[in-house]
């Protein structure tokens, strides 16, 4: 059962960063953090299937999410400069699919941390 959720949160980790890499790529171009996330995503969605690489997409997840949470707080904190709280709707769709990254990645390594500690 764990084995089905660990696959389920690193298939939905992988489409939360292609969704991100594409509005990113919609309000500030492609850049290194657009392929950055798109690999990543893309690496962790894949690797779950293979048993040898799960180590691996786990400290890559955790990563990202470290990324993604430093991203958020940076995000708010430029909206707040100049004493008014302004984001336009997809900034604020940006930072919160940023947030949804780091949950979903930072759960995928709590999930792989758990199964090693099973054995």
């Amino acid at each position: 059962m764990k084995d089905v959720m660990r696959k389920t949160i690193a298939i939905l980790f992988a489409f939360l960063c292609l969704g991100t890499a594409a509005l990113s790529n919609n309000i500030l171009g492609p850049g290194m953090w657009f392929w950055i996330i798109i690999v990543a995503g893309i690496f962790v969605g894949i690797s779950q299937f293979f048993p040898g690489l799960q180590s691996a997409s786990s400290v890559i997840a955790g990563f990202l999410s470290v990324v993604s949470v430093c991203a958020v707080l940076l995000g708010l904190l430029a909206a707040t400069v100049g004493g008014s709280f302004r984001l336009d709707d997809n900034e604020a769709f940006l930072l919160m699919s940023f947030a949804l990254v780091a949950v979903s990645g930072l759960t995928l390594v709590a999930l792989c941390r758990k199964t090693k500690s099973d054995f």
